[in-house]
């Protein structure tokens, strides 16, 4: 902050000397009022160039050895007189070149004499007022640093009103109150361009040092973890047996809708034959079983239908790791009967929407805050939220999607993905009742695989489903009035 702080007062000093004067081929250009030190050769020759458009007047002081003073200068300070609309002076001799004029001082002896006082080379001046569209110069000054003919290596000071003493104090006139004025916009254009620097370069360092190795931090802790489900569905595959040709293929829709309407499961769901021989898995077969059970998220990034930045985005604001309480509608989706499960499916969507929309979710749009995000993550609130929230959130994820499951991308689905296509509006009610017998066909395929305790941190509804298999296995898929 130090560095900070010195780079401000440098860039204030700079604006405040660049608003007095500029050094070009002929010497000092003077750009604003205040008091200077210049190392210009005697005598004191002021240029005035492009003097056929001067409007206003011209009121410069030089430093006197004598202690006389001139109506708009300080004590020790003489006017240069200059008339600037007639272009004549009383103390200067005029030499026109074009549409230059150059005024040498010429001092007439006498009891009112002002000779230019000389200090280690450089005169000293008093800028009262300077006249426009015209440019003032005091000739031969040179920038400091370079200043062979005067033999010294002086720096040419630019003091500001506020640092004169009080004995060389400016009188105060209307005229040096506008000049004044003009000096105090300088000043505080400096200041506010100093702190846009310090603020942004403050900025990047908290982004660097602070903000970006968090968000890294959270979202390491926040992405489910694929080693430790592989682990997992190792270490219960030792007592596990003989894995079915269904699990040997990939996931297909698992029913058909009879003449009736009906929804049935399909015969591989149903007629999956039981496993006898206890074998543990090979990294083949572990990376065959995870397009059933990883999370929606996960599933859509698999197929490439999820942007980077979106899947990115959303997986550092849902927090995987939490574990919800699962509501009771709920428990009747992922058990009940389809038309039973439908029914608290819509009873349970505007009870989230309220909670949601009450949070601040914007659903259509991608401006939602965290504040929804941070709710819904909740252990309290239920699973389903996330889902809703997600889907609403991000309709575009689920474009392209037809209300079919022979749809490339929904055939492919994980079963947490599955359940997600039950939260999308876009989705009739005979589509969403297929997708939850679907759901248990597929999760039938792979229970007998896996404990309870192996799926407890999976992706909801996974553990939810185990539970329920393990309750009734026969009335898993077409619906269950076992409870839990």
């Amino acid at each position: 902050m130090l560095l900070l702080a010195l780079l401000s007062v440098a860039i204030i000093s700079a604006s405040a000397q660049d608003s007095i004067v500029k050094y070009v081929d002929e010497g000092a250009l003077l750009l604003g009022n205040g008091n200077i030190s210049l190392n210009d050769p005697n005598p004191i020759t002021i240029t005035i160039d492009n003097y056929k458009q001067c409007v206003g007047n011209l009121i410069l002081c030089f430093a006197s050895v004598e202690s006389l003073t001139d109506a708009d200068c300080s004590l020790h300070f003489c006017d240069v007189s200059i008339h600037v609309q007639t272009m004549t002076s009383i103390s200067a001799q005029a030499k026109f070149r074009g549409n230059s004029a150059d005024f040498v001082l010429t001092v007439k002896e006498g009891p009112l004499s002002c000779h230019p006082e000389v200090t280690d080379g450089y005169h000293r001046y008093e800028v009262k007022l300077l006249p426009k569209h015209c440019q003032v110069i005091v000739k031969g000054a040179k920038p400091p640093g370079n200043d062979s003919d005067t033999g010294t290596s002086e720096i040419a000071e630019v003091l500001s009103d506020d640092h004169a003493s009080s004995e060389e104090a400016v009188a105060t006139t209307p005229k040096d109150s506008a000049a004044s004025s003009t000096n105090t916009i300088w000043y505080i254009v400096g200041g506010v361009v100093a702190f846009l620097i310090i603020l942004i370069i403050t900025c990047i360092v908290l982004f660097i040092f602070v903000i970006k190795p968090w968000l890294a931090r959270r979202r390491t802790n926040r992405r489910p973890s694929q080693t430790t489900l592989s682990k997992s569905v190792m270490k219960s595959s030792a007592q596990s047996s003989k894995k079915s040709e269904v699990y040997k293929t990939d996931i297909k829709p698992g029913h058909n809708e009879t003449l009736s309407g009906s929804v049935e499961p399909s015969i591989e769901a149903t007629n999956k034959p039981q496993m006898s021989e206890k074998k543990e898995w090979t990294p083949s077969e572990i990376k065959r079983i995870m397009p059933f059970i990883e999370s929606v998220l996960m599933s859509l990034g698999r197929l490439n239908h999820i942007p980077d930045d979106t899947h990115q985005l959303i997986e550092n604001l849902w927090d995987a790791n939490v574990v919800h309480e699962v509501s009771d509608l709920e428990k009747i989706v992922l058990r009940a009967p389809a038309d039973e499960a439908y029914v608290a499916l819509i009873q349970m969507i505007p009870d989230l929407d309220h909670q949601l929309l009450k949070h601040k979710a914007k659903y259509g749009t991608i401006d939602t805050t965290d504040e929804p995000w941070e709710y819904a993550n909740k252990a309290e609130n239920p699973a389903s939220m996330m889902y809703r929230l997600f889907a609403m959130s991000y309709p575009d994820v689920f474009k392209g999607v037809e209300g079919k499951l022979e749809d490339p991308v929904v055939s492919k689905l994980s079963i947490p993905g599955l359940y997600s296509l039950l939260f999308v509006d876009g989705f009739d009610e005979g589509f969403k009742k297929k997708l939850i017998v679907e759901m248990r066909a597929r999760a039938a395929i792979i229970l007998d695989q896996f404990t309870v305790t192996d799926l407890q941190g999976s992706a909801f509804p996974m553990h939810q489903l185990a539970i329920q298999y393990q309750l009734d296995r026969n009335g898993f898929i077409l619906g269950s009035n076992v409870r839990d």
